[in-house]
């Protein structure tokens, strides 16, 4: 091997060891509890899986003009959106409410023409007919 070579691949390492610390980091695989083979595969194959999906995302994102975001940002942007039920249980009562719903999720919201959590939150509390439940 000449010395260019030997050089490219050298300077090559870093990127191997930026893969491994990505994998071990934001795939979250540093420690997987699963013993059988399948089960770890399809943990990983999971996890990849979700990894892309948030890229696509933050590709998306910054491509609308938003800054990029770390893959952990990200999830906690989308994960942190809820839609909670609250009861008030002698009344038999029940009313949802959308939580959490960020400008990112309403721009993939309208990118990928998913359906406004708002939207549904809203119809599913419409079609409860309060006042019959109160007399």
């Amino acid at each position: 091997m000449d010395d260019n070579e030997l050089l490219t691949r050298y300077r090559g390492r870093n990127d191997i060891e930026m893969s491994y610390r990505f994998l071990k980091g934001a795939l979250d695989l540093n420690q997987i509890f699963l013993r059988k083979p399948s089960r770890v595969d399809a943990y990983c194959y999971l996890k990849v899986l979700a990894m892309f999906v948030l890229s696509l995302a933050n590709w998306f994102l910054a491509r609308e003009g938003k800054k990029k975001m770390t893959p952990q940002k990200l999830q906690e942007i989308l994960g942190n959106t809820t839609i909670v039920e609250q009861r008030l249980d002698p009344f038999g009562l029940r009313h949802w409410e959308g939580t959490n719903i960020t400008e990112p999720i309403h721009i993939l919201i309208d990118l990928f023409h998913l359906p406004d959590p708002v939207a549904i939150v809203e119809a599913i509390n419409a079609a409860i007919d309060y006042h019959q439940i109160l007399n």
